[in-house]
């Protein structure tokens, strides 16, 4: 298990090896372009949705 933190908000997502090794790719692919994008998980307590805008030192973490 590993955790994708993202923004200003400290927002924390958990997710399997295998799925954040994906998440890593497209994300990271989309900020390198300078692309925004749309973002939404599930997990066993809610639904979330997240609207990411390329930013200037917006801050991603792989943890």
């Amino acid at each position: 298990m590993g955790k994708l933190i993202y923004g200003d908000a400290e927002i924390e997502i958990e997710f399997d090896d295998r799925a954040l090794t994906h998440v890593q790719l497209v994300l990271g692919s989309k900020l390198r372009r300078g692309e925004s994008f749309f973002f939404s998980w599930k997990d066993a307590v809610a639904a979330a949705r997240a609207y990411c805008a390329d930013r200037e030192g917006a801050d991603a973490a792989i943890d």
